[in-house]
């Protein structure tokens, strides 16, 4: 894992800084520099998942985001 090459001891506090810039804008429509094949929702949670497990997340940033571009809320229907 990454972690294990800049922290090989896991002392260090982790902070996720998440640009939706990297999204795929089928996931993540509401930005203005869409990435067509950018990462997935699984991709995202699987990234959060991993962190969170380490127990050294201390805080995380989701930037980029704009949510005049995003899309309407979808009926349940």
């Amino acid at each position: 894992m990454a972690l294990s090459a800049i922290d090989p001891n896991c002392r260090r506090p982790l902070h996720l800084s998440l640009d939706i810039d990297g999204v795929d804008p089928h996931f993540a429509p509401g930005t203005g520099t869409a990435a067509r094949g950018g990462l997935s929702y699984r991709e995202i949670h699987y990234i959060c998942e991993e962190l969170a497990e380490t127990n050294r997340l201390v805080g995380m940033d989701l930037v980029e985001i704009n949510p005049g571009l995003d899309a309407p809320p979808r009926d349940s229907k």
